[in-house]
């Protein structure tokens, strides 16, 4: 099972981008969903909780360590024959179903360990990231960056085209 996911601990999540997140996620098959939260995360909750019936998690440390949300979600989420994460950040909220779908496949077809989106040679997100990966990045010095996990792991990676997901606002804003 792969599991999802979102970070949102940089703002306040709109609720129309985390629904939509959410529904794209749901019709991709991935039901295990964990928002992670940072800042303003009590305000952050009460708007969620009014539709989201999955998991809830904060990062307090969200600025000191980012990558610290990907391993507090990854916690969070159940481990029972969970093989990995999709990684999405809120930021990216109009990434489709049949997008996901393409990163899922290329992730059971490879047997990679790290799937990327790429768009005009540039990497992106969602990232998934294979459960033994983020079970390191607990029992070691948590990596500075996703480019810095993905750089330590070059024949691990399978890089998927994203043709028209990814706009070049979010791969400019969100590259990895």
């Amino acid at each position: 099972m792969i599991s999802g996911i979102v970070l949102a601990e940089q703002f306040i999540p709109e609720q129309d981008d985390c629904e939509r997140m959410v529904r794209a996620l749901n019709a991709a098959r991935i039901l295990d969903i964990v928002i992670v939260l940072g800042r303003q995360s009590e305000e952050a909750r009460h708007s969620l909780t009014n539709w989201f019936t999955g998991k809830l998690v904060v990062n307090d440390q969200w600025e000191a360590s980012p990558l610290q949300s990907i391993v507090k979600g990854f916690d969070t989420l159940d481990q029972t024959d969970l093989h990995g994460a999709i990684i999405c950040p809120i930021t990216q909220p109009h990434i489709s179903q049949a997008f996901l779908v393409d990163l899922l496949q290329a992730f059971w077809k490879s047997h990679k360990r790290i799937v990327v989106p790429v768009l005009d040679g540039i990497r992106s997100l969602p990232v998934i990231f294979d459960a033994m990966l983020i079970e390191e990045m607990k029992t070691g010095a948590v990596p500075a960056s996703i480019e810095d996990i993905i750089s330590r792991h070059p024949d691990d990676v399978i890089e998927v085209p994203a043709l028209i997901e990814l706009t070049k606002e979010s791969r400019q804003t969100r590259q990895c």
